[in-house]
């Protein structure tokens, strides 16, 4: 590649990062929930970009969106698993042969089916299409493009309603434990 060729490229990728870095870290603190590795996945996101920088050109500019974002919670995903993999590797090597297996004590287990037939009280509560989305994404671990695929909308567009729709049974659980 030409000098000139290089330098293009890099401005290019700045004026993206400038245009574009609150999404970037909005999409990775989506994923997070933390700040610890948030600039290591963004960083991570932006390497990963400089590699399609004429796909990047060509797209529009809520394609491109929508690109950097997912470039974006995948780098994330991939910083969340190398954490959860490198914690996996201490706690081996932490842990006896002998450990004993935890066991719910009875008092935990009918909190957790308290709460599990609570969630399903609200669930029933939903309307069908707020329960059909929930089923397919958690129970059927359905990703949002199937679900986009069987429903005939985008992945967006079901990405918005699941999250309403979990806003929603939040509210409902609330609303019950206030009873």
């Amino acid at each position: 590649m030409s000098g000139v060729g290089w330098r293009n490229d890099q401005r290019f990728m700045a004026e993206l990062y400038g245009r574009y870095a609150r999404l970037m870290y909005a999409a990775a603190w989506e994923v997070l929930q933390s700040t610890r590795h948030l600039d290591d996945a963004v960083d991570e996101a932006v390497m990963r970009l400089c590699g399609h920088v004429d796909t990047l050109r060509r797209l529009s500019e809520k394609s491109c969106a929508a690109y950097i974002c997912t470039t974006t919670r995948n780098a994330a995903l991939d910083c969340l698993r190398q954490e959860v993999q490198q914690r996996g590797r201490a706690m081996e090597a932490e842990v006896p042969e002998n450990w004993p297996d935890h066991h719910p004590e009875p008092l935990e287990q009918l909190v957790a089916t308290d709460e599990l037939n609570r969630m399903r009280r609200c669930l029933a509560r939903l309307d069908l299409r707020e329960r059909s989305v929930l089923e397919m994404r958690f129970m059927e671990n359905a990703s949002a493009a199937e679900i986009a695929k069987r429903k005939g909308v985008t992945a967006a567009t079901i990405r918005n309603w699941i999250r309403a729709a979990q806003e929603k049974l939040k509210q409902m659980m609330e609303e019950m434990d206030d009873e």
